[in-house]
């Protein structure tokens, strides 16, 4: 009774390989970056030509930061960021 059949092992074997390979899979997914991220300065060069000139770089910066915003974000973010302080690109 204590013993495993061989049809057994192999299934046991042949799990826990599909699951290895699982974890791994997870693993390379989460490695790679879904968009990369942008220091604020760099973002903000891109957009000032969107942005009216009435509007101040700091002005801005001090709404992202109350929006919890950390100076490296994605360029989607902070797009999301600067529509939501009511400036559409």
């Amino acid at each position: 009774m204590g013993k495993k059949s061989n049809m057994q092992q192999k299934q046991e074997t042949q799990q826990k390989q599909q699951q290895q390979q699982q974890q791994h899979e997870l693993t390379l997914e989460q490695l790679q970056p879904q968009e990369p991220l942008i220091d604020f300065d760099a973002w903000f060069c891109l957009r000032q030509d969107s942005i009216p000139s009435h509007h101040h770089k700091e002005i801005i910066m001090a709404d992202f930061k109350a929006r919890g915003l950390s100076m490296l974000e994605t360029i989607s973010s902070y797009d999301e960021a600067l529509r939501l302080y009511g400036i559409k690109i």
